[in-house]
């Protein structure tokens, strides 16, 4: 028997599913690792590569103002 260790994407997922973080993560991502109650919202403007942003389903308006300053006031 070879012991594995946890997909670091699902454990992340899981993370941000409970309200325990947000996460930066590559375009696509949601097409293989959808978690019911995570929202991902693709990134743009500026930046080197795709990038989306997952977090709980929730309100949260502290992540709303940190998206803000990442957006340049354009969010959600």
């Amino acid at each position: 028997m070879v012991p594995r260790s946890p997909d670091p994407i699902e454990e992340t997922l899981e993370l941000v599913a409970a309200g325990r973080g947000v996460a930066l993560l590559s375009e696509g991502t949601d097409e293989h690792y959808a978690r019911a109650g995570v929202v991902f919202v693709l990134l743009s403007g500026g930046l080197t590569c795709t990038t989306a942003v997952a977090w709980r389903r929730d309100t949260r308006p502290v992540l709303a103002r940190a998206l803000e300053a990442l957006d340049g006031g354009d969010v959600l």
